[in-house]
């Protein structure tokens, strides 16, 4: 199971896409991918694979300091 933090939510794919584009020149130290998902009308920008719901969650405390928010953490 790879969970995933949800980084912003887009109704637009291209706003979507230029939002992830940013997330990954501020945050490309992470050694993480992003990745684009569709669903309920709205494009999510995530970021992982992590191996456990628990390093998602020390993840999302540290790059809250980064970025200002929170990300969620998005469960399988």
């Amino acid at each position: 199971n790879k969970v995933y933090l949800q980084l912003g939510a887009f109704e637009s794919q291209q706003n979507a896409e230029t939002f992830m584009e940013k997330m990954r020149s501020e945050l490309n130290s992470t050694g993480k991918q992003f990745k684009l998902s569709s669903k309920d009308g709205l494009v999510r920008v995530h970021i992982g694979p992590y191996r456990s719901e628990s390093e998602a969650r020390s993840s999302a405390e540290s790059l809250e300091d980064k970025l200002g928010f929170k990300p969620m953490v998005n469960l399988p």
